[in-house]
């Protein structure tokens, strides 16, 4: 095991330390010295804030193919570092073609892996992300060397906790945006605390689904386009001017609210806000464990997960998520605060002489022989490093994991729609309808195959799309959005 690794070498690319392959027997070198006369082997995945990537060596790796040291990158530069297995030399070489620049004279990353990525930092943040989604599954599992990703203690794995959190929101709800995310009409939550360490869907530790008896009566039925009416409604509209629940059919209170699949864990529950509230807060401050948090972060125009647990009144200050959030810039890549410990370390202060000015006058000395009389204290050896503080919560919005792999925002907008386009999770489930209660299931079995399979380039190809929903009608994106947050014609 490599310990203290905390620079790279960067193999073939734009602007790449060590020379990339030019015929078959550079490869066979690289076979014999990198993958230990293997086929082929693991290698660092850097992906940078722009969002390029980067296939990166360690350095007795650069050392085993380099006469003179090259110049190397430092840990710091990127947001994530992440294993990538070639099963062989050959396609290492198809790789690093990809990545190659059309010129080496080019002032910028001109490859087809890159060109695309070379300004937009927001991008780079979640691709990042989705590596350190996958750094952080193998972790659990033992899979990795944490010294060979720049890991930083991986002491919180045996204690770390994986709970997935969902909710349905009124969709009919005509107040403004701003209305909506503060004081969110919600339907229904649910919650999973995963089995860890392998996300085992069979193994959950506990479930929990609650119906929020104070909004019974606001209903989320098929959505017809905006009438003239519709949009006259003014912020204020009370609850009697909207749908009544004659309009509901069997059907849908069969497959939106009361089809919770996992009872096993315990019923349904319908409680007052302010009862379930309270569940939620005790669901996280009853935790002395840090929370690796599961959401999906709500439909455009409508409440984040963050806006919906804030006015459960879930402390959230020391909380890392990358969810929006009006009151602070939120941290777009929280699982790399907690796999490499992003803190600064404090900065050093220069050694001053004895007889330095700069000194105050009463530490300075003529000579280091103590004063008659004098005592020389003793010396003190250093503090002891404090422990790592963690966070009590990392958020991850699945929702971006999705959108980040699969390039496309269709079928993004809710889990039961991810659940719906991806035919992998579907054939799982067969899922029936929207509920929270199920949806939390869903949502740790789409974050655990997305974490379990490869690099954020090349899993899209592992997946299987079943073809998407039709788009909703147009007007407001969140009244007329067909979502788990709210619709209820998802249902095959």
């Amino acid at each position: 095991m490599e310990r203290g690794v905390t620079r790279y070498y960067q193999l073939g690319g734009w602007g790449f330390a060590i020379r990339p392959p030019q015929d078959s027997r550079d490869l066979e070198t690289i076979r014999k010295r990198i993958f230990i006369d293997k086929e082929g082997g693991e290698l660092v995945l850097g992906i940078k804030k722009s969002g390029t990537c980067h296939i990166l060596l360690t350095r007795r790796q650069a050392e085993s193919l380099a006469s003179n040291e090259p110049t190397p990158s430092e840990a710091t530069e990127f947001e994530s570092l992440s294993p990538i297995i070639f099963r062989n030399v050959g396609e290492l070489q198809r790789k690093l073609d990809w990545l190659k620049p059309k010129s080496l004279n080019d002032v910028r990353d001109t490859s087809k892996a890159n060109k695309s990525y070379q300004d937009d930092g927001q991008t780079g943040l979640e691709r990042g992300q989705f590596e350190n989604t996958r750094v952080f599954y193998r972790v659990l599992q033992n899979e990795l060397d944490p010294a060979k990703f720049d890991l930083a203690s991986t002491s919180w794995k045996d204690t770390v906790n994986v709970v997935s959190f969902c909710y349905n929101v009124w969709k009919r709800d005509f107040r403004g945006p701003d209305d909506r995310k503060k004081s969110p009409k919600i339907l229904e939550i649910g919650w999973c605390e995963a089995y860890t360490p392998t996300l085992d869907r069979e193994r959950a530790k506990a479930a929990c689904h609650i119906m929020i008896s104070d909004n019974q009566h606001l209903l989320n039925l098929d959505l017809p386009k905006n009438s003239e009416e519709d949009k006259k409604k003014t912020q204020d509209s009370r609850d009697t001017q909207l749908p009544q629940p004659t309009q509901r059919t069997d059907w849908k209170q069969k497959y939106e609210r009361t089809n919770y699949e996992y009872d096993n864990h315990g019923p349904t529950q319908v409680c007052d806000q302010k009862t379930a509230a309270q569940k939620v807060r005790d669901l996280f401050q009853n935790s002395a464990k840090p929370v690796v948090l599961l959401v999906h972060d709500g439909p455009k125009g409508g409440p984040s997960a963050i806006d919906v647990l804030k006015f459960l009144q879930v402390d959230v200050s020391q909380w890392e998520y990358s969810c929006e959030d009006e009151l602070r810039q939120p941290n777009k890549n929280p699982l790399k605060s907690l796999l490499r410990d992003v803190r600064a370390p404090p900065t050093p202060q220069p050694r001053q002489a004895q007889n330095d000015p700069r000194r105050p006058y009463d530490q300075r000395r003529r000579s280091q022989s103590p004063r008659r009389g004098e005592v020389r204290p003793r010396h003190r050896s250093p503090p002891p490093t404090p422990p790592r503080r963690l966070a009590p919560v990392y958020v991850v919005d699945v929702k971006s994991m999705y959108q980040a792999v699969l390039g496309t925002e269709d079928g993004a907008d809710s889990v039961f729609s991810m659940t719906k386009r991806l035919q992998e999770i579907y054939d799982l489930f067969l899922p029936r309808g929207p509920n929270a209660g199920n949806e939390s299931f869903y949502l740790v079995e789409i974050f655990r195959q997305i974490a379990r399979r490869g690099p954020i380039d090349e899993q899209k190809d592992e997946w299987t799309l079943r073809p998407p929903t039709p788009p909703p009608s147009s007007g407001d994106d969140f009244i007329n959005d067909v979502s788990d947050y709210g619709g209820s014609d998802d249902s095959d």
